[in-house]
């Protein structure tokens, strides 16, 4: 298998994965158990909540969301700045 092939392999199965814990296709509740806790520690079905909400107009339900998507956003953002740093200063 070629290097292309495999990275578009990997990308196809972590957008499928992301997809199934998103709870875009099905409700995760229906599986519930180990699945729905790793779904919701995960920030992809707070993102297609949220889009729901802002959707339905129910801006109640927005902000919970909006706080574990925001707050995913800024770890990741901060750590990719310590590592690309630590990267920088060790060339």
């Amino acid at each position: 298998m070629s290097k292309k092939a495999a990275v578009g392999l990997c990308g196809s199965l972590l957008t499928n994965l992301t997809a199934f814990l998103s709870g875009a296709w099905f409700d995760v509740s229906l599986i519930g158990g180990a699945f729905e806790k790793v779904a919701y520690a995960l920030p992809f079905i707070h993102a297609v909540d949220l889009v729901r909400a802002i959707v339905a107009e129910d801006f109640s339900a927005i902000f919970p969301h909006l706080y574990v998507v925001i707050g995913y956003a800024t770890v990741l953002f901060s750590l990719s700045i310590f590592v690309f740093k630590y990267k920088i200063q060790k060339n």
